[in-house]
């Protein structure tokens, strides 16, 4: 298997689409949360159906219990919509995690270093700066899709186009993204 390997085209930026169709990744059901959400709704409903059992008599509490479980039943609705997929890297089964990671302008090339395998590591991200490297990397170590962009005229750009990482590389770089 190729240790690094760049995409042929320019892409304006790593995005999820591209990575899904370059990085043979795809996305799936995150059974948890969706019964999570299953879970959510029934008890939501629950709490809607207790005052029309005659249990709770008082018009207040009525209330309350009406409030609560109709915020609890939109929010079950949400939590099973927005947070049921999840992305994995195919050949292995392994949840893709995205991250955004800062440096300063300085370290651009400590970080070119890094991606074209003439370093072990990278240095230190911090909360904002100059540099942005978008990384999408799978949590097994097998896979990392990296792209640096430069910070100029209000937005970041990227440097390159994606190059995808694995072997030694790819563990190196899922455990960087664990240690931050």
């Amino acid at each position: 298997m190729k240790e690094k390997e760049t995409a042929g085209t320019s892409v304006s930026a790593l995005n999820g689409a591209y990575m899904l169709k370059h990085c043979k990744c795809a996305m799936r059901t995150n059974v948890k949360n969706l019964m999570t959400g299953i879970a959510i709704i029934i008890a939501s409903i629950i709490l809607i159906m207790i005052p029309q059992e005659g249990i709770v008599t008082d018009k207040n509490f009525t209330s309350a219990f009406y409030m609560f479980g109709i915020l609890g039943t939109c929010y079950g609705i949400y939590f099973m919509l927005s947070k049921n997929r999840k992305t994995v890297y195919e050949p292995t089964g392994s949840t893709v995690v995205h991250r955004l990671l800062y440096y300063d302008f300085e370290e651009q090339g400590a970080i070119d270093d890094f991606i074209n395998g003439k370093a072990a590591t990278l240095p230190p991200s911090r909360t904002q700066g100059g540099i942005m490297l978008r990384a999408y990397v799978a949590q097994d170590g097998s896979m990392a899709c990296l792209q640096p962009c430069k910070y100029h005229d209000l937005v970041y750009e990227p440097l390159c186009s994606p190059t995808v990482l694995s072997g030694e590389l790819s563990s190196a770089m899922t455990e960087y993204v664990r240690m931050e």
